[in-house]
């Protein structure tokens, strides 16, 4: 049979031609679509001169729009306005998507679609050194800058602030220098940027737990993409954006514009756990009434575990029960952990474990000021209330007074105001807020040598874990970083008052 070589050339083709991998086409390409950005939001968007000395848009969201686009295989055009007039020129269909550090807010959600968040974000407060603004209660009555249209000036204006409400960032800063407002309200990463050229001025990042009680709640903590409502592009946009986050490429965004990318796995995430904890001990962990009517506990040892479980990426359930129940609960590995104005003592370390310090107490009593009781040696023979189990046991019995032991703070309490008692052994933050709620008594912290007389060896709170958990270095390590940071002393100051900051 003789060799056809054309014929044998055109059946390879065909099944080279079958055989290889179709390239289909991008789902936008060929497409020229209009971004609307206010570039005056380093590092997000903002103009630098390039090489030749024109300006150029770069930042975050450039980068992050460029990627999009190089995948769905369009380009774009970009449309300069202030921020102001972001929402409209998308209302008005004159542009087709907005990337420029938007967040999606319930009222906007209203008119406009959004993508799914590319970045969270930090909501803080820009101030020349020493003004003292830390946190959200610290805005009430300051002239606040910010720019018009955004969360911040609306969070800022809710928050008691007089606010300046500006067309840019750029514009709210120079308010600042000027003179003519206190601070500015805008993201951390920008904030960060501001103070690097202006060192005379520091930022503070506004805890996330106080901005969710402004305006219910609305203050948003991410950045996502903007379309018009029932846009065929948000899907494309968000499959994208997940794509990223998921193979590292707005991780290295971030750390170009930014620095270290901090959304890493976090330790303990998805674990769930059980704190044992008696919620008879304001302001340490109370009972309180919420908007909703519910019964809630909080207060500072809720405040501290809420900050420790935000940065571990770990839940938690609450079992409320008496003092004297806390180690045993611990012990037969019904909780994974107590905070509960516990004191790290050598008895209780022979069945658990201890975090390192999370507060320095005062031991104080609590009296009427018709007959103040101001001293150990002023306490014997006296009868003096305080709870089971506790180190203020050790301090009523070694006075010499007549010792009443309860369950709980809230029990010592009621004896002493039905006059069972003639006072009381409490922590002195506690027993300041027990005079506050209760006209005629008084407190005295109780001097140390008094308190070494009767071996009362710990002058300070910790976390209580089962024997050789392998939580303790990590709550370790958050507890450290709060101090290091200055958190945990908002938290003191927030709940206790200045005079019991260390």
């Amino acid at each position: 049979m003789k060799f056809n070589v054309k014929k044998f050339a055109a059946g390879l083709a065909a099944v080279m031609l079958c055989a290889a991998p179709a390239f289909a086409a991008k789902p936008l390409e060929g497409q020229k679509l209009k971004m609307a950005v206010s570039p005056t939001f380093p590092p997000f968007e903002f103009e630098r001169l390039d090489e030749q000395g024109n300006a150029r848009i770069v930042g975050y969201d450039i980068d992050m729009v460029d990627a999009i686009a190089a995948e769905l295989g369009f380009t774009y055009e970009l449309v300069h306005t202030n921020f102001k007039g972001l929402m409209g020129e998308l209302a008005s269909h004159r542009v087709d998507f907005v990337v420029s550090g938007m967040s999606p807010t319930e009222e906007r959600k209203k008119t406009v679609d959004f993508s799914v968040p590319y970045y969270y974000c930090q909501t803080s407060i820009i101030q020349h050194k020493g003004t003292n603004i830390k946190t959200v209660a610290d805005l009430k009555g300051k002239k606040i800058a910010a720019s018009f249209g955004t969360q911040y000036a609306d969070f800022a204006e809710a928050a008691g602030a007089v606010v300046a409400a500006m067309d840019s960032s750029t514009y709210s800063m120079q308010e600042l220098l000027a003179g003519r407002a206190d601070g500015v309200v805008q993201d951390a990463a920008s904030a960060s940027i501001r103070v690097k050229q202006h060192p005379e001025l520091e930022y503070f990042v506004l805890p996330q737990d106080e901005l969710d009680k402004v305006q219910g709640g609305n203050v948003s903590d991410c950045f996502a993409a903007v379309f018009p409502k029932g846009s065929k592009l948000e899907p494309l946009f968000t499959e994208q954006i997940e794509k990223m986050q998921a193979d590292g490429t707005m991780k290295a965004i971030y750390e170009k514009w930014i620095g270290p990318w901090p959304y890493d796995a976090k330790p303990l995430q998805g674990k769930h756990y059980k704190l044992a904890i008696n919620a008879t001990f304001a302001p340490f962990e109370f009972a309180q009434v919420n908007d909703k009517g519910e019964s809630v506990i909080t207060g500072f040892d809720i405040d501290v575990l809420d900050a420790i479980a935000a940065e571990l990426g770990f839940t938690y359930e609450i079992k409320d029960m008496n003092f004297s129940g806390l180690i045993g609960e611990l012990h037969s590995g019904r909780a994974d952990f107590v905070i509960s104005g516990l004191s790290d003592t050598e008895e209780r370390r022979k069945s658990v474990d201890f975090s390192v310090p999370y507060y320095f107490c005062k031991t104080a009593i609590i009296s009427p000021a018709a007959a103040p009781v101001k001293t150990m040696a002023e306490m014997k023979g006296k009868k003096i209330a305080t709870v089971f189990g506790t180190e203020y046991a050790k301090v009523v019995e070694a006075s010499g007074s007549i010792p009443t032991l309860l369950d709980n703070s809230t029990m010592v309490t009621q004896e002493l105001l039905n006059g069972r008692v003639d006072g009381a052994v409490m922590d002195a933050s506690q027993a300041k807020t027990k005079c506050e709620q209760n006209e005629g008594y008084v407190y005295h912290v109780i001097p140390n040598e008094d308190l070494e007389s009767a071996h009362y060896v710990s002058g300070a709170y910790s976390i209580a874990f089962q024997k050789g958990s392998e939580l303790i270095p990590l709550f370790n390590a958050q507890i450290e970083k709060m101090f290091a940071g200055g958190r945990m002393n908002e938290l003191i100051v927030k709940w206790m008052g200045e005079e019991f900051v260390k």
